[in-house]
C-alpha cells in the first residue's frame, strides 16, 4: 500500500472496513466484525513494525479484541479541527 492510499471493503473473512497508510502509521478508521474469531486472526496479522491506530471504536466487542492484543486507549488531538478523540493504538514492537 502506498503512502496515504486506502483500502475499503472486506479486509478478511468476517471483517469489513477501511485501512489507510498515514505518516508511516496504519490507520483503520472503519472496522466492522461479523465473525469474532476471524476478526481476532485479522488483528493478529496486522504489522508490528509500525503504529496501528483504530480511532473512534464504538463496539465493546472490538475494544475487547484490541485490548487483548496490546492496544491502548489514548486521547488524540486533531489540530485541524481543534478537538480530541479516543483511539486504540499499538506502537511498534
Amino acid at each position: 500500500m502506498t503512502e496515504d492510499s486506502g483500502k475499503m471493503g472486506e479486509l478478511a473473512d468476517g471483517v469489513w472496513g477501511y485501512t489507510r497508510e498515514r505518516g508511516g502509521e496504519l490507520w483503520i478508521p472503519l472496522f466492522q466484525v461479523t465473525n469474532t474469531d476471524k476478526a481476532g486472526t485479522y488483528l493478529d496479522s496486522l504489522p508490528k513494525d509500525r503504529r496501528v491506530v483504530f480511532p473512534n471504536v464504538m463496539e465493546l466487542e472490538v475494544e475487547s479484541l484490541l485490548e487483548a492484543r496490546g492496544f491502548e486507549l489514548l486521547l488524540m488531538e486533531d489540530p485541524q479541527v481543534g478537538a480530541s478523540y479516543p483511539a486504540w493504538c499499538r506502537d511498534p514492537a
